[in-house]
């Protein structure tokens, strides 16, 4: 029988080895690469991803800008967005806090029950500084402050952006158990415009290395770049999905009981918080450290900000009602925002405004569905843009969208 036999070949091929074949080999993948290259189509982007125009009774003009955590091609370029300079382009980065997935249909908007904060924004703002309002979305899903941080350096970088709004999550910003998420994401900061030194240092402590070599030669080789989104082109892919949709088998579950490594802390939440247990647990159990890896994250967020001279504004996603009364977790939100405000003092500019009573002093109605989420958020909107204009100074021409909350009408469904 006549055949490749794999165990003699690796024995007379592979038994030793010589830098001439460390050459051949790496000068046949880079033939490869380039081969690919040069042949394969562009991969679409994830359907959801583009400029996105929403149909109704005003149009709205939001660019989306996340694709997926595990596509390490991030974000919107800019060439891609299809946009002039000619717009004012407002980049809002957050976590899904400015999503809203509203409960009742009077809550609604246009007709959806699933929207976020920047299609409102989008509706009921026509023009700023007398530009026409595009609005970049930068919602990433679980975001932790790496994430961030990559949201950060891309509209630090992008002339298509002139102001920025982040919103700051007290769960999530200073967590440090959070950072060693599985995120390609985080991974491809070495490879951009603007990545500080310390961008370099820390890469290597919560990703593969394999991952930060694939960021950089990504920078260029399309092939590189696009190779998650070939991959879901293999008959036999099988991603893996984030979140996890089911619960792993606890014998499998390899981490330390976090109760235990906290026994002077109380999780269980007081009256007035039971529906936010979850969330009110993750935030009692972070350190906020001033020199944490996630707190090192936020600190070159502030100096890249800093550095881009662009208007940006800083707010605290607003808190539920019955965090006020909550002892425990005010102690600890006393202690994050000190080291919060330490933090922009030190590393921010003249260009960065921080907004912290939007905590539990937002104007309007809200309604929270857990400590970071909203069943309902005009307030949210009426806040920021009340701060876009009294504390970095813009000039909003608005609109009114009442009539565009609750249940679509027979005349403006599409």
């Amino acid at each position: 029988m006549i055949g490749a036999d794999f165990s003699k070949f690796a024995e007379s091929n592979l038994s030793t080895w010589s830098w001439r074949r460390v050459g051949v080999g790496l000068a046949v993948t880079l033939l490869g690469v380039l081969f690919a290259d040069t042949v394969l189509p562009q991969p679409a982007w994830h359907s959801r991803v583009g400029v996105q125009r929403q149909e109704g009774k005003v149009r709205e003009s939001v660019v989306l800008r996340w694709r997926d955590r595990r596509d390490p091609r991030a974000f919107t370029t800019p060439e891609e967005t299809g946009l002039s300079k000619d717009h004012f382009g407002l980049a809002w980065l957050s976590g899904s806090t400015i999503s809203v997935r509203s409960d009742k249909p009077e809550n609604n908007f246009q007709g959806r029950a699933s929207y976020e904060l920047t299609d409102v924004l989008a509706a009921s703002t026509s023009s700023i500084d007398g530009q026409e309002l595009w609005v970049h979305e930068y919602m990433i899903q679980g975001a932790r402050t790496g994430d961030m941080r990559r949201a950060v350096l891309h509209a630090a970088e992008d002339p298509l952006i002139d102001a920025v709004v982040v919103a700051l999550n007290p769960v999530w910003l200073f967590h440090e158990w959070a950072i060693y998420t599985e995120s390609n994401q985080r991974a491809s900061i070495v490879s951009m415009d603007g990545a500080l030194p310390g961008d370099w240092f820390a890469a290597f402590k919560y990703t593969r290395p394999s991952s930060v070599f694939g960021a950089l030669a990504g920078a260029r080789f399309k092939f590189v770049r696009n190779r998650y989104a070939h991959s879901r082109q293999l008959p036999r892919y099988n991603g893996i999905g984030f979140p996890l949709v089911e619960k792993p088998d606890p014998s499998h579950i390899q981490y330390v009981n976090v109760r235990e490594m906290f026994p002077e802390y109380i999780f269980q939440a007081p009256p007035g918080m039971e529906k936010h247990q979850a969330h009110r647990s993750q935030l009692l159990r972070q350190t906020v450290n001033q020199d944490g890896e996630s707190a090192l994250f936020f600190r070159r967020a502030l100096l890249t900000l800093a550095a881009s001279e662009k208007p940006v504004l800083l707010y605290v996603a607003p808190l539920p009602d019955g965090f006020a009364t909550d002892e425990r977790g005010l102690a600890f939100f006393e202690d994050w925002l000190a080291k919060l405000e330490d933090h922009v003092a030190r590393y921010g500019a003249d260009n960065i405004v921080l907004h912290t009573n939007s905590a539990f002093g937002v104007r309007g109605r809200i309604i929270h569905k857990d400590i970071a989420h909203l069943h309902y958020g005009q307030g949210v909107i009426d806040e920021i843009e009340y701060l876009l204009e009294e504390k970095l100074l813009l000039e909003l021409q608005t609109r009114g969208v009442d009539e565009l909350y609750g249940e679509i009408s027979d005349e403006t469904d599409r």
